[in-house]
């Protein structure tokens, strides 16, 4: 009886600590606790002061640190955003001549900051117009108006600026749809690849918000468009009635 006492004194304390969680869990407290404690030290705008005309845009490169930091997110801020505003991904917008400074402030601990002089400057060119050429058919619905392409089908634009240049600045186009047209940078020029009732494209001065838009809608070769077969039977009935 006494042996089976002092067995049972001696296993007790060691049961005891081997159920006990408490050290593991204080050490990973501790550890979650010094990986949450990583603040932001420092803020940089890698790009320089900047000079921009009216309409151009321009995306900011910020360096968080350090690398490692929990939350790095960045919050942006112009001291005049009608002569450049800024969103939140970072992307400048110049919108009148003037000045402002452009902020990048840490979320994290906003004492932490950078910023930059921003100055903006007449645009060279101050708006946009692109034309198809009169091959191009336009189908006019009750609330659109469709610039008719034929798969296949390459089609030159007529590009002009204002002021007048002799030469034109550089294009480029955005499509609402992927891989239903291309277009051309170097010739000015659009194709159809892919037939689609509607798809739009916006033109723009590469660099700008100056810009163009168009509704296309892309038919096969030979193919009758759904709109102009219902005009013409329109049209057949207000002939009968007449």
């Amino acid at each position: 009886m006494k042996n089976k006492l002092l067995l049972t004194l001696l296993v007790a304390p060691l049961l005891l600590t081997g159920c006990n969680p408490t050290t593991n869990t204080s050490s990973n407290t501790s550890q979650n606790e010094s990986i949450q404690e990583i603040h932001v030290d420092s803020i940089d705008i890698t790009n320089n002061d900047i000079t921009m005309k009216i309409g151009e845009v321009l995306t900011l490169n910020v360096n968080v640190l350090p690398n490692n930091a929990v939350n790095k997110l960045v919050n942006y801020e112009s001291s005049d955003s009608t002569v450049a505003s800024v969103d939140f991904n970072g992307k400048v917008t110049a919108r009148k001549v003037g000045n402002c400074k452009i902020k990048a402030i840490s979320d994290d601990d906003p004492s932490k900051f950078d910023e930059i002089n921003i100055k903006v400057e007449e645009a060279a060119f101050t708006s946009l117009k692109v034309e198809f050429g009169n091959d191009v058919e336009v189908v006019e619905t009750p609330n659109n108006k469709f610039y008719k392409l034929i798969v296949g089908e390459t089609y030159p634009l007529n590009v002009s600026v204002t002021p007048n240049s002799d030469k034109l600045p550089e294009l480029e186009a955005e499509f609402n749809l992927k891989d239903y047209c291309s277009f051309d940078n170097k010739n000015n020029t659009l194709t159809a690849l892919k037939r689609t009732d509607n798809i739009t494209v916006s033109f723009k001065i590469k660099g700008t918000n100056i810009k163009q838009d168009y509704n296309l809608r892309i038919i096969n070769k030979g193919e009758k468009d759904i709109a102009e077969v219902i005009k013409k039977i329109d049209k057949s009935s207000e002939l009968e009635n007449q």
